[in-house]
């Protein structure tokens, strides 16, 4: 994964991380361990796919995280995983809610028109199904 490739930044009750893809080296999904010691002992999630990202919900402000990320293979092998990051959750102001809020909703379909080239997901366990009124962001990309 390398070392300088993970990214946390906190919100009021969510981390986001993000992370430098892992490109044609036959890796198919990322392990992301989290813990609030450091140690990072606990796995956190299991991110297939094109998407490097992962939204952590915390749950209140205040709250100091730990992260690692590693790519794991079809046999899930894992690669060395990244050098820890960690991010805290805080209050936000107005402000920085609107701005979290716009951010937010731009990754939901710059990141969807990616992963789907021209049709942004819908939040659904079923890949076949898309957001058809949303497909304009996706195809100027």
């Amino acid at each position: 994964m390398g070392s300088g490739n993970v990214r946390a930044k906190g919100y009021e009750r969510h981390v986001d991380l993000s992370w430098v893809p892992v490109g044609g080296s036959g890796f198919e999904r990322y392990i992301v361990y989290r813990s609030a010691d450091a140690t990072l002992s606990g796995r956190s999630a299991c991110r297939f796919g094109e998407l490097s990202l992962q939204t952590d919900f915390i749950g209140r402000p205040n709250q100091k995280m730990f992260y690692k990320v590693a790519a794991s293979d079809r046999a899930y092998r894992q690669s060395p995983p990244s050098a820890a990051v960690s991010a805290s959750t805080k209050a936000l102001s107005d402000d920085e809610l609107l701005t979290m809020l716009q951010e937010e909703c731009f990754r939901y379909y710059w990141e969807g028109g990616i992963q789907f080239r021209h049709n942004p997901r819908k939040h659904s366990r079923d890949d076949r199904i898309v957001a058809t009124g949303a497909s304009g962001l996706a195809s100027w990309r």
